[in-house]
């Protein structure tokens, strides 16, 4: 691995970031159709700068920094007064390992807590044991599952 910048820096993200988020998006979520065994396309990947864009202004999108270097993104949208998702988590592969994703996860669970939601939810993929794995360690549950965008997908809760 690359000597990397090991301080990292979570904020809210500018539509100035936008570009940015979309090629992480794109390159995290590629590695993790292929670890999943996914064919299909993700909508993940489908997504445009400005579909980006409007998500930084109607929810809520972190980034991760490294030096001057955004390689980490996830997105909080409420579903109800009650509930918020969590979607679009992306790391840049070599930032694997390094601390960033738990700080990424962490600082969103920090906003929906601050935020007053009661539960959190988010989908993965049922055959990525490693991601499956980080979801469960920090208290989620898979509540159901089903074949929706072409692969066995998890639905997950963790009540706060």
């Amino acid at each position: 691995m690359a000597d990397i910048n090991r301080d990292i820096i979570i904020r809210e993200a500018l539509d100035s970031n936008a570009q940015d988020i979309v090629a992480i998006i794109r390159e995290a979520m590629t590695i993790y159709a292929s670890e999943s065994g996914i064919s299909g396309i993700l909508p993940s990947l489908k997504e445009t700068e400005e579909d980006i864009s409007r998500y930084i202004r109607e929810d809520k999108v972190l980034i991760a920094e490294s030096g001057k270097m955004i390689a980490g993104t996830i997105r909080i949208r409420e579903v109800s007064a009650t509930e918020a998702e969590i979607s679009r988590f992306a790391v840049l592969p070599a930032f694997h390992k390094s601390g960033m994703g738990s700080q990424l996860f962490i600082a969103a669970e920090e906003e929906i807590i601050k935020a007053g939601y009661e539960s959190i939810t988010l989908h993965t993929s049922l055959d990525n044991r490693k991601l499956l794995n980080f979801y469960i360690s920090r208290g989620f549950v898979v509540e159901s599952q089903s074949l929706s965008n072409g692969y066995r997908r998890g639905a997950l809760r963790k009540r706060l």
